[in-house]
């Protein structure tokens, strides 16, 4: 999943690194608890922490963008937001439920479905190319 969310494999190999640090600070998890005492907090979800980290990382890529926009340049790839991206990847291309992403994008389900739609609909024949969302660099 983060090689297709961030398109760039030592990038990607970082995000998982530090998605599983982040899952390891949560603990063995409740099937580790022995005996009595609060049960410990699982955790969130795999998806949502590594796509949670890979959203940070393609924030920080638009904030790095050398280059002013030019509406006078001709027109652009396909490059979608950060959102639309992890929506785009994770949903069509690994089936994850809308209700799945909605914590890591911290937006209700019904507004990521929207989401979803609009970026499908700026460039429909990018989706068929499963190379579609690498284009934001």
């Amino acid at each position: 999943m983060a090689h297709r969310l961030l398109a760039a494999s030592p990038e990607a190999e970082e995000a998982v690194r530090a998605t599983e640090r982040i899952l390891a600070s949560y603990g063995p998890g409740p099937r580790a608890r022995r005996g009595p005492g609060p049960v410990p907090d699982p955790g969130p979800p795999p998806e949502t922490v590594l796509a949670r980290v890979c959203l940070g990382r393609l924030r920080a890529r638009e904030t790095r963008r050398t280059a002013p926009w030019d509406p006078w340049s001709s027109p652009a790839p396909f490059s979608p937001t950060p959102a639309e991206r992890l929506v785009l990847v994770l949903h069509d291309d690994f089936g994850v439920p809308y209700e799945n992403l909605a914590p890591a994008l911290e937006r209700a389900p019904a507004a990521l479905r929207q989401t979803a739609t609009r970026a499908r609909a700026h460039q429909p024949d990018a989706l068929a190319d499963p190379t579609h969302l690498t284009t934001l660099a």
